[in-house]
């Protein structure tokens, strides 16, 4: 069972810009709620957030953005104010953290791909 099918399953995991405007928005106004300071959105942020928009969908990826962001001082693994390369790099332990609390075990399998040589790449 991979992970698209666990959450949301109804979902579709299509993207359009608008749901990449309406994930930045999100992170921005709550940055500026919960850490008093101004966040801008660049290009590469951008494009992560797409990406996990791709992967977990629009309303998944707002969950984790919200959790993470009220609760960046209590996560353990992740030090020092939040930000999106961290919630990218995090993203296989944070989001069935966040999308399974208080649901049983998860069984998480990355993505892989590979290139011409054979080796593999994850995203």
């Amino acid at each position: 069972m991979s992970i698209m099918s666990m959450f949301s399953p109804d979902e579709d995991k299509s993207y359009n810009s608008k749901d990449g405007r309406k994930a930045a928005e999100e992170w921005v106004k709550l940055y500026k709620e919960k850490v008093n300071l101004n966040y801008r959105i660049c290009n590469p942020e951008r494009a992560m957030l797409k990406r996990l928009i791709l992967e977990f969908g629009l309303t998944d990826t707002l969950k984790v953005i919200d959790y993470y962001i009220n609760n960046y001082e209590s996560i353990s693994y992740i030090k020092g104010h939040p930000s999106i390369n961290a919630m990218v790099g995090f993203r296989r332990r944070l989001f069935p953290e966040v999308l399974t609390a208080g649901k049983e075990e998860y069984n998480f399998k990355l993505k892989e791909g590979g290139n011409e040589d054979g080796d593999k790449i994850c995203w």
